[in-house]
């Protein structure tokens, strides 16, 4: 392969991971200005009745939806070059997604009572779960949609619908909030979902599909795969959610609810920060990767090449996290909540082992190998939960921290040698070497971080930043050709 054709799927990646990483800074912004508004005007009892709605509704949407959203991204984007047989896939989603959702918002509307005693220990909010029920057939729809945009790569569409959909729904939630505080609640829920409907409706409506009629025979053969596959996805979701739940009753149970408060805002940081960078994964790397799951040599140099960039991009963000920790947590937080500090220096770490290992499992996706895929995220999540349940046993917050780490490391090379010993996958030598050297430094930042006094950790930890940040331009430079690009609009 010449180098040519190699830098364009290394900016093939670069451009997936810029625009969607500039969509999740975009996101977050919205969603800091929501927070404190919703404070603001709902107040802390008002913010909790939201947060149990929420929570609720998304645990019941996550068991019913069925995992279709990424499962018929796979089906569209296999046959992404044939639109009538894109538009066959798209009608059997469609009837899929309307009989999911009509489940869920029926469950949702039937066992309101129960609900409501469940999250709140009362029958108090009955009417708010059978009217916010029906944002759960709303965002089912929206799934369909968002699977046809994903799976033809329509990035422009994704994007804009993204931003407008966030953008209406803040003010619309704000105005309402202002105006009728916590009964705003549940409004707020179902005119959210609508905007988001409306918007990928219309943008779903730009893709120029050939009409097809199938008859309900073809729909189930052609859906019974898509939901197999689905089924399994969803499972592996609900296994994650339920061991971090787990783990945070754990916690709560052996410890205080101030240490489970501290373990949630310190790893949810990490998360949302870092997944600026990972957001491109579900929304364009896995739609490539299917669309070339017949070319092996394709297949994994995608994979390596997505690897390449995630550790470029991701390296000095995750050294920033590990020197500058305590700063960091002091302006999200506050003083407060500086006894996470160490735990948030491991578990950023943590993700330099984490995000290769999740760009590897995609394989498994994009190969439709949904039992492979499930069995090793049962796997994953069942040995993550020993861990961290024995690391805070013996370790507290610092011992969690390590056990993620030592979690992630084993999922990595887990996943690496199902993959090769199933696809034949293997990664370059020269993506090892390079991957090598910055763990070194992030190890090197890692230890005077939590060891070294405050002078050393940021004076030797700046400049192991500097170094990081450095190289890894270079590196980006060499294949993005970042320069010449800035010389010339210049």
């Amino acid at each position: 392969m010449n180098s040519v054709d190699k830098n364009k799927g290394y900016k093939t990646s670069a451009k997936g991971i810029a625009l969607f990483g500039g969509l999740q800074i975009y996101k977050i912004l919205l969603s800091v200005i929501r927070t404190k508004c919703s404070a603001l005007f709902l107040g802390p009892s008002g913010f909790g009745i939201y947060s149990l709605i929420t929570s609720t509704l998304t645990s019941l949407e996550m068991v019913t939806n069925c995992g279709l959203g990424t499962s018929s991204v796979k089906d569209i984007a296999h046959v992404q070059d044939d639109m009538t047989e894109v538009a066959k896939v798209y009608r059997t989603l469609n009837r899929f997604v309307w009989i999911t959702g009509l489940v869920a918002t029926v469950l949702c509307v039937c066992g309101a009572k129960y609900l409501s005693i469940s999250a709140f220990g009362n029958p108090d909010y009955t009417i708010a779960f059978v009217f916010a029920g029906f944002s759960l057939l709303v965002n089912q729809l929206i799934t369909g949609q968002g699977a046809l945009l994903t799976g033809l790569r329509k990035y422009k569409f994704m994007v804009r619908l993204n931003i407008w959909s966030n953008t209406l729904g803040l003010v619309v939630t704000v105005v309402l909030y202002w105006l009728w505080g916590v009964k705003a609640i549940v409004p707020v829920i179902i005119s959210t979902a609508m905007l988001n409907l409306l918007f990928s409706c219309y943008y779903a409506k730009l893709i120029s599909l050939p009409k097809v009629a199938l008859s309900v025979r073809e729909i189930w053969q052609r859906g019974k795969r898509m939901f197999k596959m689905g089924i399994l996805i969803s499972l592996g979701g609900a296994l994650s959610s339920l061991a971090g739940y787990t783990i945070r009753i754990f916690i709560s149970q052996i410890s205080s609810v101030f240490i489970v408060g501290l373990f949630t805002a310190s790893f949810s940081l990490v998360n949302t920060y870092l997944g600026m960078i990972v957001s491109a994964i579900d929304k364009d790397y896995y739609p490539r990767l299917c669309s070339m799951e017949s070319d092996t040599d394709n297949f994994n140099r995608t994979i390596n090449q997505q690897i390449e960039m995630l550790v470029l991009l991701l390296s000095p963000i995750i050294a920033v996290f590990v020197i500058f920790a305590p700063a960091v947590i002091y302006v999200f937080y506050s003083e407060r909540f500086q006894l996470a500090s160490s735990f948030m220096v491991l578990a950023a770490l943590s993700m330099y082992f984490y995000v290769p290992a999740k760009t590897i499992s995609i394989a498994f996706l994009a190969k439709g190998d949904s039992k492979g895929y499930f069995i090793n995220q049962l796997t994953f999540v069942t040995y993550t939960l020993v861990l961290n349940m024995i690391g805070f046993h013996y370790g507290e917050l610092s011992g969690l921290g390590i056990s993620f780490l030592a979690a992630y490391l084993i999922y990595l090379l887990q996943t690496y040698f199902a993959c090769r010993r199933c696809y034949l996958f293997n990664f370059d030598k020269q993506i090892l070497i390079k991957v090598g050297l910055y763990m070194i430094l992030l190890i090197a930042a890692s230890l005077v971080s939590l060891y070294a006094s405050s002078i050393i950790r940021y004076t030797v930890g700046s400049a192991i930043v500097v170094v990081t940040s450095l190289i890894a331009f270079m590196d980006l430079n060499s294949k993005l050709g970042i320069i010449n690009y800035l010389r010339k609009k210049i």
